[in-house]
């Protein structure tokens, strides 16, 4: 104090504006502190892995980089989003495919004139013929319902994560070429026009006018 009189400094002036000073400090450095702390936290923990295919909060990617202060999820469409680490440690994560394959789901219609049991067999053997499709766990071939045009189908498989694109376009063209040598018909929406005393209406194929 003694010495702080001799130089003419105000102690009590000093003291209240270090504590002022000290309190803009703090909030200055307490986002970048969580955001750094929260980012050792998903490290350690495994939370997030560089690679992987997560859904952090509304956004889906893979994990491009985690730093210590942001995570950069890569965008199915190609864009990166930098998310602070305190976000990601309090968003809700989801791993969509912790493991080495991923299910694919894939809808298939033919026309209600087709024989149900023959397409059922030709997407068995489709299904079968193609080598990106896993056997273990095996596929399912479901029937969904009647549509307005079509009878559908849900096929249900399992691909290695580097096939995932690969095995929906060769399958795709596997069962139209199955489709096509066995003369089934994957139809698309009409509109029949019924003509009655001149005047015409049109209607769908429930025959809802």
């Amino acid at each position: 104090v003694i010495i702080f009189n001799i130089w003419n400094l105000n102690v009590l002036s000093l003291l209240t504006g270090l504590g002022i000073g000290g309190i803009i400090i703090g909030l200055a450095l307490q986002e970048p502190l969580a955001n750094f702390f929260s980012g050792l936290f998903l490290m350690m923990s495994g939370t997030l892995r560089e690679g992987e295919s997560v859904e952090v909060g509304d956004v889906s990617g893979v994990v491009d980089v985690i730093h210590l202060n942001h995570t950069i999820i890569r965008t199915w469409d190609g864009r990166k989003v930098l998310i602070p680490n305190k976000m990601a440690w309090n968003e809700k994560i989801t791993h969509l495919w912790p493991g080495e394959k991923r299910r694919v789901e894939m809808t298939v219609g033919v026309s209600y004139n087709s024989d149900l049991r023959k397409v059922l067999e030709i997407l068995k053997k489709a299904l079968e013929d193609e080598e990106t499709v896993e056997k273990e766990p095996n596929f399912d071939i479901n029937f969904i319902g009647f549509s307005s045009s079509s009878v559908d189908f849900k096929l249900k498989l399992w691909v290695k994560r580097q096939n995932y694109f690969n095995a929906q376009k060769n399958l795709a063209i596997r069962i139209k070429e199955y489709f096509e040598e066995a003369g089934i018909e994957i139809p698309y929406p009409q509109v029949d026009v019924h003509l009655k005393d001149g005047s015409f209406k049109e209607v769908d194929h429930e025959g809802k006018e």
